[in-house]
């Protein structure tokens, strides 16, 4: 992803919640980086969760995770 300072873990997740892809350790850019030398990664989702690097596989997510996310009131 261009212009990340960091390494990240990209969760893909299906509407239904589910974890569908885990793109792990997607390295991060150098500022101003060409379009031709940006990590790419694939995932089929509605939604992608963006996490530091390593920390999809200490929070025990993988493929066929299923996430709950609670609805939050707004004000």
């Amino acid at each position: 992803m261009k212009d990340t300072i960091a390494p990240l873990d990209m969760v893909f997740v299906r509407v239904d919640g589910t974890v569908s892809t885990i793109a792990a350790n997607v390295p991060a850019t150098k500022r101003n980086a060409r379009d031709a030398d940006i990590a790419r990664r694939n995932g089929i989702g509605r939604y992608v969760i963006e996490l530091a690097a390593g920390r999809a596989r200490t929070a025990g997510l993988r493929a066929g995770s299923r996430l709950t996310i609670p609805a939050i009131d707004a004000r």
